[in-house]
């Protein structure tokens, strides 16, 4: 009886083991990052590329200090779109090195409303995306 209950433990602990590995794994799929190159359909703003724009020139806010010294530049502003559209992890990737440009991208960013998420084999992926966000006086 003992040997039966030595057997039926360790089994126990053979499947529960599997089933813990297979919701590891699935949670980490949901969370993994697909290559932009890789998608069917690459991820879109919800109005589109115009609205994208639209979007940029009524939130993105000129700060004072650079209109006052005629200081221009761009921040490439990168950030995962994921599944379900929502924009994390905001960075800046490649900027000019006036800060307030950095930072003004960045909320700017984290302010977007939803994308429509990128699309693999007919189902929303997580993606990385860069865009460039302009600072030039007319």
């Amino acid at each position: 009886m003992k040997r039966f209950l030595i057997i039926l433990l360790n089994f126990t602990l053979v499947f529960s083991s599997l089933a813990f590995a297979k919701k590891q794994v699935v949670e980490e799929d949901a969370n993994e990052i697909t290559d932009i190159r890789k998608v069917d359909k690459l991820p879109e703003f919800s109005k589109g590329l115009k609205g994208l724009n639209n979007y940029l020139k009524e939130n993105v806010k000129y700060p004072e200090e650079a209109i006052e010294q005629g200081i221009t530049g761009i921040v490439m502003v990168s950030f995962t779109i994921d599944k379900e559209g929502n924009i994390q992890n905001v960075k800046a990737v490649s900027t000019t090195p006036y800060e307030p440009f950095v930072e003004e991208a960045i909320r700017v960013v984290n302010a977007m409303p939803k994308w429509k998420p990128a699309i693999r084999k007919k189902q929303p992926v997580n993606v990385r995306y860069a865009l460039p966000i302009s600072f030039k006086l007319n």
